[in-house]
């Protein structure tokens, strides 16, 4: 019988791999992402962004607001659209605001009432969902918007937006 020798052979010699294609493939990705990048930003910088002039709340029945929402306007001691005041200036809420109404700044107790009057009213509307939204500009210190918080969440509402308006 005779008997085979299977690998028992010494190596024919080292495996290479050709990394040229490899090489190619990268610096065609590189520069396809430098020309595709420079397009896109070309792109955006030409963009006009239109500024918000007025409020886009959308009215439902000829109401201001949503049966669900609440908006609460934090008003400043300086009125926001001044170009003249410099742009890191902290403001100072002097007021808050619900539909026109103003409510003293700093005490809460009448912004909580009116917030668990007006979530019992949109409860007993039928919606589940009630929530705040605090408008302010960007400015103002979250200390001044933390009492408007602070009443929503004695209210019992669990959903509260923050919206800051840009200069």
């Amino acid at each position: 019988m005779a008997k085979s020798k299977v690998g028992t052979g010494r190596p024919s010699g080292e495996v290479e791999l050709n990394m040229v294609p490899m090489v190619d493939v990268a610096f065609l990705m590189i520069l396809f992402f430098i020309l595709t990048g420079q397009i896109v930003s070309a792109t955006f910088s030409a963009m006009q962004i239109p500024e918000p002039k007025h409020s886009i709340a959308k009215k439902i029945d000829g109401k201001p607001d949503a049966p669900n929402r609440l908006i609460i306007n934090v008003v400043c001691k300086v009125n926001p659209a001044d170009k003249t005041a410099p742009p890191e200036l902290t403001l100072q809420a002097k007021e808050y605001s619900i539909s026109g109404n103003p409510y003293p700044a700093g005490d809460i107790t009448p912004l909580v009432r009116e917030i668990k009057m007006r979530k019992a009213a949109a409860t007993k509307d039928g919606f589940k969902d009630f929530f705040v939204e605090i408008r302010s500009d960007r400015r103002v210190a979250f200390s001044e918007v933390r009492p408007v918080m602070q009443a929503a969440g004695e209210a019992g509402v669990s959903k509260t937006y923050i919206t800051a308006l840009e200069p």
